[in-house]
């Protein structure tokens, strides 16, 4: 069977013109294999996960095993997560929240509510190539800017809005990981993240905050979100349990303004 289109573009051999790292003909030739983020199965709470489903089943057998299309999510998960940003957006609540299967359904939810064919999407050099087979599999080009120790630098991001400009070419969003970024592993700084912030705002482009990675921060105090450092204007945030509790859980969610987050909910 003849496979799609967007399947095809995505190629290996493709990845040059994103800028991207090319990949190797076979992962045996990588001394480490660093194809997927998987934690520890050892640091996830296994029995702590169990007892918790036992109490849920036993206290709510039907609810919780049945779809909620009306909250798009457990209401109290929801208020949960809203309240951890509570000190930094304000106003924030569970409207501004909605629940998806694991970061991978999130991105492929703002890109079938908010990209149009021919559509471009900025991301760094390199990238995640799962995000970036979401994006063309939705009609969106790709386009790469240039990467330093600190991550997507602010000159190139520029360079590559004002090209596109140029071509006429509407840059939806700007993708980004900025906490230990895959595969690059960069920790991007405050001052670098608030260059970044200022340059979408003014361009008027969508920022998407991959978070995959800011639950497993070892350093202390890690920096704000982009989220954060915009009050929630701007940006969505992608969030997961699947570093922090089980990858297998495929559990997610979605933050961002509530009008934003009606969008979202419409194409589930």
């Amino acid at each position: 069977m003849e496979v799609s289109e967007s399947s095809r573009d995505f190629h290996p051999d493709s990845s040059e013109r994103f800028g991207l790292l090319k990949r190797p003909t076979a992962l045996s030739d990588l001394k480490y294999d660093l194809n997927a983020g998987v934690p520890d199965p050892n640091s996830l709470p296994s029995e702590a996960l169990g007892r918790a489903f036992t109490r849920i089943l036993e206290a709510n057998p039907e609810g919780s095993l049945t779809y909620d299309t009306i909250h798009f999510g457990f209401p109290a998960l929801k208020a949960f997560v809203a309240q951890k940003y509570a000190d930094s957006v304000v106003g924030i609540n569970d409207d501004w929240v909605t629940m998806v299967s694991g970061s991978a359904h999130g991105l492929d939810n703002i890109a079938s509510a908010f990209f149009d064919r021919g559509d471009a999407v900025i991301v760094g050099a390199p990238s995640y190539p799962g995000a970036i087979r979401t994006f063309t599999a939705r009609g969106a080009s790709v386009f790469a800017a240039r990467q330093d120790a600190s991550g997507i630098t602010g000159d190139s991001l520029k360079l590559v809005l004002a090209k596109c400009q140029d071509e006429n070419i509407r840059v939806k969003a700007i993708y980004l990981i900025p906490n230990y970024d895959n595969p690059s592993s960069v920790l991007m700084p405050t001052e670098r993240r608030k260059e970044i912030l200022k340059i979408a705002q003014g361009h008027k482009v969508l920022v998407i905050e991959d978070g995959a990675y800011a639950g497993v921060d070892l350093s202390g105090v890690p920096p704000k979100s982009l989220f954060e450092m915009a009050g929630g204007e701007g940006v969505i945030y992608c969030g997961t349990f699947s570093k922090t509790i089980a990858t297998g859980l495929r559990s997610g969610y979605l933050m961002a303004a509530p009008d934003i987050i009606r969008s979202l909910q419409f194409m589930r």
